[in-house]
């Protein structure tokens, strides 16, 4: 049979010193390799910057096992989800929970292996920091579904690929060598 999925770890530091310790929530391997689970969330709130700070972490150890990515479901209280930095780390697929959700990341932090999956009506916010313009660089691959909107605050430069069915709003759109941008009959 397949692996489990990684577990969900939340830390809360209310002291100034914040968490500088690794936490790893990868997905259980099979036996055979041919259906890991998917890997598992971190949530980490602390004080460091003498102000309270989110960070969401999902790591997955997919690529060193050879196991077949698996989904990891980011599923919170309500329909809107910020972070103050959204980090992904390996070859994974990740989707958050809702049909009608708002998506808001000030910073995104990823190795381009992994997939964020946009769908139905979802709306997401890459790199959502008031009164910062300057570029926004494709570091994460994304799946934006009929219905779905992203919008870029600033000029989107791709270097991942980036499939669009839905709606993006974006000021400026470059495509750097290696990066893919695909576009549907639906997309806006």
């Amino acid at each position: 049979g397949g692996g489990g999925s990684g577990g969900r770890i939340a830390i809360y530091t209310q002291q100034q010193y914040g968490f500088s310790g690794e936490v790893t929530v990868y997905g259980g391997s099979s036996r055979d390799y041919s259906a890991g689970g998917a890997p598992g969330t971190v949530f980490i709130e602390d004080n460091l910057s003498g102000f309270s700070t989110t960070r969401l972490k999902v790591h997955s150890d997919v690529g060193e096992s050879g196991k077949t990515k698996a989904s990891t479901v980011i599923a919170e209280d309500g329909l809107l989800y910020t972070y103050d930095e959204f980090i992904t780390k390996g070859d994974c697929i990740i989707a958050f929970n809702g049909s009608t959700s708002e998506i808001r990341l000030r910073k995104l932090t990823a190795d381009k292996l992994a997939m964020i999956n946009i769908f139905e009506q979802q709306v997401f916010y890459p790199k959502l920091v008031e009164g910062e313009t300057s570029q926004w660089t494709s570091n994460v691959n994304l799946m934006i579904g009929p219905q779905a909107t992203v919008v870029f605050p600033a000029p989107l430069f791709v270097d991942t690929s980036i499939t669009i069915q839905g709606r993006i709003v974006v000021q400026e759109l470059v495509i750097e060598q290696g990066g893919l941008l695909s576009l549907s009959n639906t997309s806006f």
